[in-house]
């Protein structure tokens, strides 16, 4: 249940806002920076797309809808779980009962 909250609470973390430009100078090498490149021997050869900013009040409500039918569903299959194994155990336990009683009738008729 953790894990599927910690997922939830991800899902609305966005990176900061920036530029970020790949300037190459005159030997090839290739920088990364948030300025445009402004020195004589660079070039700007591509403006990166922008990182999301700030979400939306919408995206941020289905973000938790989502995280809550998570949740939920991780509860429910979690139950399920418990209780067949509940009824597994009980069932061992008849079989053993029914095992074991033949095996007293024989030993107490000798």
């Amino acid at each position: 249940m953790k894990a599927l909250l910690l997922i939830g609470l991800m899902v609305m973390v966005f990176p900061a806002q920036a530029d970020v430009y790949r300037c190459q100078d005159s030997a090839g090498k290739t920088m990364y920076q948030e300025a445009p490149c402004e020195k004589a021997n660079l070039t700007t050869v591509k403006k990166l797309a922008k990182p999301m900013g700030e979400p939306s009040p919408e995206a941020i409500e289905k973000a938790q809808a989502e995280s809550r039918a998570l949740v939920q569903r991780y509860n429910e299959r979690k139950k399920a779980e418990q209780d067949a194994a509940k009824k597994e155990k009980e069932h061992q336990e008849t079989e053993q009962k029914k095992t074991a009683q033949p095996d007293e009738q024989t030993a107490g008729g000798q």
